[in-house]
């Protein structure tokens, strides 16, 4: 009897299939092995200037671990700010960290009096977010501090404030 048929790509019994099963993956960046993506990323904060200024503070390592689970993760989405965003889109952003976005997001985990549930989810979705609220926080901190007298404003007519910050 003959044997069922079971679609394309399926032969006779005691024939050999020759069907390309070769796959071509393309990615916006090269692929990576951990460790040189791990290089490139630690780099890319300079790494060891945050370690110097943050010394003993396991929170700089604890950042760096979470941004290398996002940037190596084989995932199509990754969760950030409660939804599921494309992993390139996460990647791009991960992508474009200083090391003052790192320093901005450990201020305001140091300034932040709420519990957090999920510290993971937290640090993934500020260093995500940091990229574009980082000069908005700041230019807000300055404009609040000249009009509480605490900063004084720069030459008049040229729109620029001196602050600390």
């Amino acid at each position: 009897t003959p044997p069922p048929d079971w679609g394309e790509g399926v032969t006779e019994i005691g024939e050999t299939n020759t069907e390309n099963t070769y796959r071509e993956y393309t990615r916006d960046y090269p692929l990576l092995s951990y460790q040189a993506e791990l290089e490139v990323f630690k780099a890319q904060i300079e790494y060891d200037s945050l370690k110097a200024d943050y010394a003993g503070d396991g929170r700089v390592d604890e950042l760096v671990g979470v941004a290398m689970d996002a940037l190596t993760s084989t995932a199509k989405t990754i969760r950030v700010n409660r939804e599921d965003k494309p992993a390139a889109v996460v990647k791009a952003q991960l992508r474009r960290l200083t090391m003052f976005h790192i320093q901005y997001v450990l201020k305001c985990m140091d300034e932040s009096g709420t519990k957090a549930r999920n510290i993971r989810a937290l640090m993934l979705t500020a260093l995500y977010n940091a990229v574009n609220t980082m000069d908005s926080y700041y230019r807000n901190l300055c404009t609040s501090d000249m009009a509480l007298g605490k900063q004084k404003a720069g030459m008049p007519g040229n729109g620029e404030e001196e602050c600390d910050y």
